[in-house]
């Protein structure tokens, strides 16, 4: 079931003080992940959404490689809402991100868009320490470069990825993380609650379309992310997805806020595994 912000609240209050946080080296999982191209198509989930909000369209394509030293994570997205009033509400995404595969550099360029033209860009490089320890970044954005500190136990998103799924095995849900990952406000971290809200087998249809979910369990997860300078306690965002252990996501729910879009797998390809 879908786990509204006021569960969220409740369960981020008595938990986090408790939840396990990231896991030092989730190899188990590194080993399982299947390199992948997947693209989704976006639909309005009315039921979660408000009166005001008529459709959604778009396609968002996510592409996850292994280089050896690092995975390889390419994301693009183009949404549009459709409210009453004939309002069109067209926005996008295109990230581009390497994470070293000891979790501890991650570099990244971001480019969003409104009404199909580019609004804003930004690029950073970000290294911690070590797990568990503080970190920097040097983010390049509107012409001028900042440096920043990172937390200490900070993770950067496949990390994250990562350990939600090695959790899942091992039945260390919920987790706590502290994250960033470029998004959003650049400079912001964000602290990151994972609850597993249900499981299923494959069905027939999803079996005869994508080969790589034969022998998967899939498992519906849910995130909420609290902006750490907001001491309210109010998520956000939130996001529920619906993955197998081998990295392959079928379905996403962007909870934001008035509305929820619907991203469902539509394609996937398998990508060749790396040479080394």
């Amino acid at each position: 079931m879908h786990l509204p912000t006021n569960c969220f609240l409740l369960c981020f209050l008595a938990l986090a003080a408790t939840l396990p946080a990231a896991k030092a080296d989730p190899t188990d999982a590194i080993a399982g992940i299947l390199p992948h191209r997947a693209v989704y198509s976006y639909a309005l989930a009315a039921e979660k959404s408000e009166a005001d909000y008529l459709d959604a369209a778009g396609e968002m394509t996510a592409v996850w490689s292994d280089d050896c030293s690092g995975w390889v994570v390419e994301q693009t997205s183009r949404m549009l809402i459709e409210r009453t009033g004939g309002i069109i509400i067209d926005f996008g995404w295109s990230m581009e991100s390497w994470e070293s595969k000891d979790g501890l550099q991650f570099r990244y360029f971001l480019a969003q868009s409104q009404q199909g033209s580019v609004v804003s860009q930004a690029q950073g490089r970000a290294r911690l320490k070590a797990h568990g320890e503080e970190g920097e970044v040097e983010i390049r954005t509107g012409g001028e470069t900042i440096a920043l500190a990172l937390a200490p136990g900070t993770v950067f998103p496949t990390w994250l990825s990562l350990d939600v799924i090695d959790g899942l095995r091992d039945g260390r849900l919920p987790l706590w993380h502290v994250l960033f990952d470029g998004a959003d406000e650049p400079e912001a971290l964000s602290g990151v609650s994972t609850f597993q809200v249900g499981e299923r087998t494959a069905t027939p249809e999803e079996l005869e379309r994508f080969s790589p979910l034969e022998g998967q369990e899939l498992h519906r997860i849910a995130l909420a992310f609290f902006p750490l300078q907001d001491d309210t306690g109010e998520p956000d965002h939130e996001m529920e997805l619906t993955l197998a252990l081998n990295g392959v996501v079928t379905e996403l729910l962007f909870g934001f806020g008035e509305f929820t879009v619907r991203a469902t797998l539509e394609e996937l390809e398998l990508l060749p595994p790396s040479s080394c």
